[in-house]
């Protein structure tokens, strides 16, 4: 598959599966939604988030319109509907700027500064399979979290997304 194919179906993958995951967060409560459950980001909502704040920033830096915040765990909305839909809106965002996205762009470097202040230079193409892993750990996160809560949870793997697709 050609790079530029298969980072466009991962952006695409990443839309669904955040969709499927917000839906199946319907049954959970506020209370299991905010209080801590262990998670790096303590919460459900603070690890969506995390998510949504990584996902901005990584934007800012491909799309050069910086991104500034205060530090990973940032809460960037504090409702719930808001932050969902800020969720879909950034997935949405990452299918339009890939598709606008060159062969050559993949393989061109980036140079940005990291959360904590350092300059990095990194391949624009690892980032990108970065950031979608990234959001993949943290979903698992939340499902995880959703069926010890005992509510249902999405089978969110790509297999799924492919299979559906066709």
């Amino acid at each position: 598959m050609h790079i530029c194919n298969h980072f466009k179906q991962m952006a695409r993958y990443n839309l669904w599966a955040d969709r499927l995951l917000l839906m199946h967060l319907e049954p959970v409560t506020d209370q299991q939604y905010r209080g801590d459950c262990g998670l790096f980001f303590k919460s459900i909502h603070g690890t969506l988030n995390h998510l949504l704040l990584g996902n901005s920033a990584w934007h800012g830096r491909l799309a050069d319109k910086l991104f500034v915040f205060d530090g990973l765990d940032q809460e960037l909305h504090h409702d719930r509907q808001i932050l969902a839909d800020a969720l879909i809106a950034k997935s949405e965002a990452w299918i339009a700027f890939i598709d606008t996205l060159s062969e050559q762009r993949y393989s061109e470097i980036l140079t940005y500064r990291t959360s904590k202040g350092a300059e990095v230079s990194l391949p624009i193409a690892p980032l990108l399979g970065h950031i979608f892993n990234h959001a993949t750990h943290h979903r698992g996160q939340v499902s995880a979290t959703i069926s010890g809560f005992g509510h249902p949870v999405p089978e969110m793997d790509l297999v799924y997304w492919l299979l559906q697709a066709d």
